[in-house]
């Protein structure tokens, strides 16, 4: 599933926001980008985002919430992440993307 809102497309330049390596893929990104991007993907999800002290208060705003590393506390899931491949066959960037809850959901 490639995760392809307007309001994305501009923070992305170069690359591609997608929620799955096999999404990038799809995307038209190299695979192995793809598969680096990945095995990435994790840390960069519990290193980034805003920082919340408890779980609760996180998810009142995302959908799902991940306990932080290496800082204490819960950041957003993220809904996919922006994969932006260098010129030398690697990742030259992966930045999450996260999607707030909506308004009684």
């Amino acid at each position: 599933m490639v995760i392809a809102f307007g309001m994305w497309r501009g923070e992305c330049l170069g690359g591609s926001v997608v929620a799955s390596e096999q999404a990038c893929a799809a995307a038209g990104l190299p695979p192995g980008v793809c598969r680096m991007a990945f095995v990435q993907a994790d840390k960069v999800a519990r290193s980034s985002g805003p920082l919340y002290n408890d779980q609760a208060r996180c998810e009142e705003r995302y959908s799902a919430c991940l306990e932080a590393r290496p800082a204490t506390g819960w950041v957003p899931r993220p809904a996919g992440f922006c994969v932006v491949p260098d010129r030398s066959g690697g990742v030259g960037r992966l930045t999450a993307v996260y999607r707030v809850r909506e308004e009684g959901r």
